[in-house]
């Protein structure tokens, strides 16, 4: 029906009146939000996601998840997961399977408006479906990326994109499509304001479809009619423009399309309208409103009413006119109710799909945590069974020693009562040679009594006989004098022989004592040297035991630390996938900057930099944000910048690169509770809009920095912006933070720099760094090379001068050619 308010247009320009046009709103209806039974589904899905190793199996989970957001409209998170699974079917699935990915990735794509991107991904889809033989899909997708063209406003690439729909239907005999392609064709030659050749491609189309027998044929030839009827009408060939509605209605009424034969009765309204026919205007103008009634098309209806309110105004029945410009403007509202709740409802999936998302993410991670926190309980279990069972053998050890030690000191009692046995034994012996002598005493001293009897006897006997015996006293006395002296031999010998046994038994008895107590001090001896070293085993013992146990209890935790240590390396590296997700892909930024280059080596796995682009309103922004911190601390930070920057800019379509800044700032310390808390983290940003100069070739940056500085290359020579001073989040003394555009115009083939503080930062193996100087010097040396050239310098340079020293910090740059 555009056709009848472009004739409607016509006329309001002849007769210089400020009549309002009558729009073409799609009929839409609210969509309903995602039942408990989706969600349940999609949480299932993502559950076994991160579940699988399996790549194959991770393709299909990722394309289902895709497929049940694209049932509930939530496009954007269809193409997250489709992309995912495309990146992995690069490596894994057959071309169909790539090529049929691509085609939902272009049906998301176009349903977010996303025209660019769908429209790259269209040609490729066509180019490889030709290559492969597949006209039909081949067909499809250059009809489609024809579409677009003409959606975005791009008439002349649409021009060109449908003269190739053209020839191509014409190679592989296509009629339909090429029927289809040359009204379309002659469509946007009408919207250029080339008549001549919209008049030209029409007619090719109307005899196409009169000479070849193809399905739908009135439909088609019913389209070319009516665009022929509006293009006669808008060059005031009011009576030629009747007949080609004329014809249009009799296929119409054919056709029994109650629809389509009241759009009919709306043109034919319209070219009457405007050649100053009101009364025919009106008779065929209710016409319309009557068919549009019965078939409740209330977009038909809203054009009928228009029309009738123009025609009744040009009359000058202002009451009548006024009565269906409000019955046209309760259907427009209605419309935009429709359309303004649809975008509200989408809107609101894709908050609450986040939402969900989130909560799954944090759920999965306390799944994480609970069965690290059993595992950790089953390892201190299986630890205190282990070291339960060491005790145990440390005791039983310990029973074995005492019983060893028992047994030793049964041997050495043994001993001991051995050698005291042998000790009785010598003093028994001592005792018996002790007992001997006293009875050799004894004997002598009853022989010397003896003795001494006998004498005294001799000597009683020699008296009695002295006196009787005169003569014989000499003789006696000689002998008793031998006989004394005889005596006093044996007294001596057996005094002598008495004295040598008590010697002989006082040596003994001395000797046997001292044996005896040099046996006692042997005997201590022993024992305490006996005592020392089983003292000393047990130490040794022990000693040997805890080094042991030490050993195996370092080992056993060695092997722990290990499998955590792969277990957060795995679980990073997973955060890196989704990290590299939310980046912009190469595609859109090829799409959007055909010459650029990136640098991006973040220190650890995860990184603290990332860069984040998006084209709103014809217009395109580009950020380059290094986080407080590297790593797993800076990746979260990332997140919420990347989050941010999507509310603020796809969201709340703001545009001005120092109000996302002042927003971002507000974002970030709301996020982290800054107000309250004692969190300092921020973000140092280099944010940039990019639209079209005043004059071709030119094109104006607006630039704002929170510490960072953009450097662009003009006319050969090396220039910089400095950004504000301050960072985003973190400590805020003043008031109010505020951050201030700065602007440029730069020429085709100059370019600029966004980068971190990574590369300036740089450390050689003297701990030296890079520095701004060497940074701007490089820049400056490259400027003029291609930007793969540039980017391939500046890696070497940082290389040669980093040699072996370890980085520092996350590095990213970006280098983008106007």
């Amino acid at each position: 029906m555009s056709h009848v308010m472009d004739l409607v247009k016509l006329q309001e320009e002849r007769t210089m009146r400020n009549f309002a046009v009558c729009f073409l709103i799609l009929l839409l209806g609210c969509i309903p939000a995602i039942t408990s039974a989706q969600n349940t589904k999609i949480t299932e899905l993502i559950t076994q996601l991160n579940q699988t190793k399996d790549e194959l199996n991770k393709i299909a989970l990722l394309k289902q998840i895709g497929l049940e957001y694209k049932k509930n409209d939530v496009y954007k998170k269809a193409i997250v997961y489709y992309e995912q699974a495309y990146r992995l079917e690069k490596k894994h699935a057959t071309q169909a399977q790539q090529l049929q990915t691509m085609e939902y990735l272009a049906l998301f794509h176009t349903q977010t408006r996303n025209y660019a991107q769908a429209i790259a991904l269209y040609q490729q889809l066509y180019k490889a479906h030709k290559v492969g033989n597949n006209y039909p899909k081949a067909m499809e997708a250059l009809i489609q990326s024809g579409d677009l063209h003409k959606q975005k406003g791009n008439f002349e690439k649409a021009i060109d994109t449908k003269l190739e729909v053209i020839a191509f239907a014409q190679q592989i005999k296509d009629t339909p499509a090429e029927i289809n392609a040359s009204i379309n064709v002659g469509f946007l030659y009408k919207q250029t304001g080339n008549n001549a050749k919209s008049m030209e491609y029409y007619q090719k189309a109307l005899a196409l479809s009169q000479r070849t027998n193809v399905q739908d044929k009135a439909r088609y030839q019913t389209k070319i009619l009516i665009n022929q009827g509006v293009a006669y009408s808008q060059v005031g060939n009011f009576e030629q423009a009747s007949v080609q509605f004329d014809k249009a209605l009799d296929l119409s009424l054919k056709q029994k399309n109650q629809v389509q034969t009241a759009n009919v009765y709306n043109y034919m309204a319209a070219n009457h309208y405007i050649n100053g026919k009101n009364k025919k205007a009106l008779g065929e103008v209710k016409k319309a409103v009557q068919l549009a009634q019965t078939s409740g098309n209330k977009r038909t209806l809203a054009t009928s009413y228009e029309i009738m309110a123009k025609v009744y105004e040009q009359e000058e029945k202002f009451k009548e006119s006024q009565k269906y410009y409000q019955l046209q403007q309760q259907l427009k509202n209605q419309f935009k109710d429709k359309a303004r709740a649809q975008q509200e409802n989408i809107l609101q999936k894709e908050i609450n799909a986040e939402k969900m998302e989130n909560n799954l993410r944090q759920l999965l991670a306390d799944k994480d945590r609970q069965a690290a926190a059993l595992k950790q309980a089953k390892l201190e279990k299986e630890k205190r069974d282990k070291e339960l069972a060491l005790l145990r053998k440390n005791r039983a050890l310990e029973q074995a020693e005492l019983k060893n030690q028992q047994l030793e000191k049964q041997r050495v009692e043994q001993l001991l009562a051995l050698a005291e046995q042998k000790a009785i034994a010598e003093r028994r012996k001592q005792e018996t040679e002790k007992q001997k002598l006293l009875t050799i005493t004894e004997r002598v001293k009853k022989e010397k009594a003896e003795a001494d009897r006998k004498k005294a006897e001799a000597d009683k006997e020699k008296e009695q006989k002295a006196r009787q015996v005169v003569e014989a006293q000499k003789a006696l006395q000689d002998q008793e004098l031998k006989q004394e002296k005889q005596l006093r031999y044996y007294g001596l010998g057996i005094i002598g022989l008495g004295i040598v046994v008590l010697v002989l038994t006082m040596i003994g008895f001395v000797n046997i004592r001292r044996t005896a107590r040099q046996l006692r001090k042997k005997n201590i001896q022993i024992e305490e040297q006996k005592t020392e070293i089983v003292t000393q085993n047990e130490e040794l013992h022990q000693q040997q035991e805890e080094l042991a146990a030490q050993r195996d209890f370092a080992a056993q935790k060695s092997i722990e630390l290990d499998k955590q240590n792969q277990q957060v390396k795995k679980s990073i590296v997973y955060a890196s996938n989704i990290q590299n997700a939310l980046l912009p892909t190469s595609v859109t930024l090829a799409q959007h900057f055909p010459e650029h280059f990136i640098i991006f080596h973040p220190k650890d796995i995860v990184s603290g930099d990332f860069y984040w682009f998006s084209e709103i309103d014809q217009q395109k922004v580009l950020a380059v944000v290094d986080c407080t911190g590297h790593g797993v601390p800076g990746a979260f930070m990332s997140m919420i910048g990347n989050t941010v920057f999507n509310e603020i800019v796809n969201e709340k379509r703001i545009t001005d690169p120092a109000e996302m800044l002042q927003r971002l700032h507000l974002k970030v310390r709301e996020g982290l509770k800054q107000h309250d808390s004692k969190n300092t983290d921020g973000m140092d940003v280099c944010l940039c809009r990019f639209a079209d100069g005043k004059q071709p070739g030119q094109t104006i940056v607006t630039y704002t920095g929170a510490k960072r500085n953009l450097y662009y290359v003009h006319q050969g020579e090396l220039g910089m912006l400095k950004g504000d001073r301050v960072s985003i989040g973190g400590h805020q003394h003043e008031k109010k933070r505020v951050f201030t555009n700065k602007q440029i115009t730069l020429d085709s083939g100059d370019t600029l720099y966004l980068s971190s503080d990574g590369f300036v930062d740089t450390p050689s193996p003297q701990r030296k760094s890079f520095g701004t100087g060497r940074f701007e010097k490089t820049l400056l040396a490259c400027a003029q090379k291609s930007m793969q050239d540039q980017r391939a310098y500046m890696e070497e340079t940082r290389k040669e001068f980093q040699k072996n020293a370890e980085q520092r910090d996350d590095i990213l740059v970006i280098g983008v050619r106007v």
